[in-house]
């Protein structure tokens, strides 16, 4: 991937370690959803390689001070806000794990500020990689649904989900395969001659591969999410080509996926009619608070609530949160399973936790991360983006995908190389080539 220089020795350190850190990132790109290990040597191992690469290229203090990067830097207010929370916290126990949890926030998007930027054919084969890494998990997954096909329906028809191979929870699954299929439409829209014919039918089998996957897997949250994102996405490439009616015709069609979803898939049927009777023991009062996702949520959502109502400016702490749940939940006198799971004591809504738990600085930061690059005046191809910002925007109403790693790192580097570096403005951030407007 990188060419190593002959011209002295510190060149081809340089080299090397920019090969390096480029291999170490496509490996964490293809092993998302399958290992923690990969994941979690992976950022160390940037942030390592990319302060020697600067060290030797003796420019990091250059880099540094002259390169001010606000994406990477409202990344890294995300783990200085987890760790000010901890101040007076209850709970340490809690705390120190959230801020090792969350510690890519402050190390990853400096490794990639710090690290030399990749070319052009670099991001376009992380972008085939990411692609082709879904669709594989993606056909794991209905292989693994085929072979057990009667005890996974009865599962959903009990509200519970479809298993999903490897070490991932079926909820961040769908929320890769959402933006798996908004890449591949934006490679197939804007790059179709960097590809065969051959490869432009497997981008879209690919695309085509999660879509449908995702519709068959039972994750509410990444369904809303990706609807969310392909609407935005492709609101977007009407306003920018000028093309409204084919833009109406792609909106009709997108609405009427879910129909035609809800009467060709069995596991989508099951899904919703199941949710609309979790709901309604939800308004009952009968919502069995242990198995019952959205009861689950909707009582969590009332309890975060009220926490940040009680505790607006500052917030009782991201960790400390958990216990005052708890106590708005003996208040109401409802009842508990005992031992209270963990899913009763997070609200399943990341604006709401950052609110309850961080106060009025938390959720402006959380927002000010989504709205920011709205803001960034060159800035590649805006439908990607807009597509990613409003997946995840609707995808934290419903799940704290910034709790995890898998979720952290996920973002991190999406957001970071949907966005252009200093001195690269206007790079399309697949291609690495310049979008004319």
């Amino acid at each position: 991937m990188t060419e190593l220089s002959t011209s002295s020795p510190n060149k081809n350190w340089q080299a090397i370690l920019a090969f390096l850190m480029h291999l170490v990132l496509f490996a964490m790109v293809l092993t998302l959803n399958s290992s923690k290990a990969v994941l979690s040597v992976g950022w160390i191992s940037l942030i390592g390689l990319s302060v020697i690469y600067r060290v030797l290229d003796r420019s990091l203090w250059k880099t540094l001070s002259q390169s001010i990067w606000v994406p990477a830097l409202l990344l890294m207010g995300l783990w200085a806000l987890a760790t000010l929370t901890g101040i007076g916290v209850e709970d340490v126990d809690l705390w120190k794990r959230d801020i090792r949890t969350k510690m890519p926030f402050l190390w990853l998007p400096l490794a990639i500020w710090l690290m030399p930027p990749l070319s052009s054919r670099q991001l376009r084969w992380l972008s085939l990689g990411f692609i082709a890494s879904q669709a594989f998990w993606a056909i794991l997954t209905l292989i693994n649904l085929a072979r057990d096909y009667e005890a996974q329906m009865l599962r959903v028809q009990q509200n519970g989900n479809i298993d999903v191979p490897g070490s991932i929870s079926h909820i961040y699954f769908g929320v890769l395969l959402a933006f798996a299929v908004l890449l591949g439409l934006y490679l197939l829209l804007h790059q179709r001659r960097q590809f065969p014919t051959w490869g432009r039918w497997l981008i879209g089998g690919a695309a085509l591969l999660c879509f449908i996957t995702l519709h068959i897997l039972n994750s509410r949250t990444a369904q809303v999410s990706l609807y969310a994102g392909l609407a935005v996405f492709i609101a977007a490439e009407v306003v920018e080509r000028k093309a409204f009616r084919a833009g109406v015709l792609a909106l009709v069609m997108l609405l009427s996926t879910p129909v035609a979803a809800y009467f060709t898939v069995p596991s989508f049927r099951v899904r919703v009619q199941v949710t609309i009777w979790d709901f309604q023991q939800s308004e009952q009062g009968g919502g069995n608070l242990a198995d019952n996702s959205l009861s689950t949520r909707r009582v969590g959502w009332r309890a975060a609530w009220e926490v940040g109502k009680a505790n607006p400016i500052v917030g009782v702490g991201l960790e400390d949160l958990r216990a005052e749940m708890v106590k708005r939940y003996e208040e109401w006198g409802l009842e508990l399973p005992d031992p209270i799971p963990t899913r009763l004591k997070v609200p399943h809504n990341l604006y709401l936790k950052y609110w309850a738990g961080a106060g009025i600085p938390g959720v402006l930061l959380l927002l000010g991360l989504l709205l920011f690059p709205l803001f960034v005046r060159k800035k590649p191809y805006p439908s990607l983006l807009y597509g990613f910002l409003a997946l995840m925007g609707i995808g934290f109403c419903f799940e704290n995908i910034l709790e995890r790693q898998i979720g952290i790192i996920f973002f991190i580097l999406t957001y970071l190389y949907l966005l252009p570096r200093k001195g690269q403005d206007g790079n399309d951030p697949v291609t690495g080539q310049i979008n004319e407007k």
